[in-house]
C-alpha cells in the first residue's frame, strides 16, 4: 500500500511539475488591442512571438510583456519596439531581449501583455 502512495505521488508530481512549466498561454489577444499573439516561447536566445493585426486598418504598437512568479513580483519583463504591422497581417518576432532569468521567465505561472503604444493608422 505504501509503495502504491509513493508512486501515485510521484505521478502527480510530474504532471504539476509540468503543469508550472506550461502555466501561461503562447495564444491570446493583448488588451485594449486589436493584436493577438501566437507561439510565443522563451529560450537563451530571448522572446519569439507572432503578432497579428485582426483589425481592418494598420497600426503602429509597441508593448510590454511581463512574467510574474507565484508570489506576484515580476521575474523579468521584455519590450517589444513600436513598429507598423498592416491590416490582417502577421510579424513574427524573434530573439527579442529578456530581463531576468530565461528558465524562470519560461516557467513564470503568469505573464501580462500591456500596450504601450497602440495607434490605428486611417488612410
Amino acid at each position: 500500500m505504501k509503495k502504491t502512495i509513493c508512486t501515485v505521488t510521484a505521478i502527480l508530481s510530474v504532471f504539476m511539475t509540468a503543469a508550472a512549466v506550461c502555466a501561461w498561454n503562447a495564444d491570446g489577444v493583448i488588451p485594449g488591442t486589436d493584436i493577438s499573439y501566437s507561439e510565443l516561447a522563451v529560450s537563451k536566445d530571448g522572446v519569439a512571438v507572432k503578432l497579428t493585426n485582426n483589425s481592418g486598418s494598420d497600426a503602429k504598437v509597441s508593448l510590454k510583456l511581463t512574467f510574474f512568479n507565484a508570489d506576484g513580483n515580476a521575474d523579468g519583463y521584455a519590450l517589444f519596439g513600436i513598429r507598423t504591422i498592416m491590416a490582417g497581417t502577421t510579424v513574427d518576432v524573434s530573439r527579442n531581449y529578456l530581463t531576468g532569468k530565461w528558465r524562470t521567465c519560461r516557467n513564470s505561472p503568469r505573464i501580462i501583455f500591456e500596450k504601450m503604444t497602440y495607434e490605428p493608422i486611417y488612410d
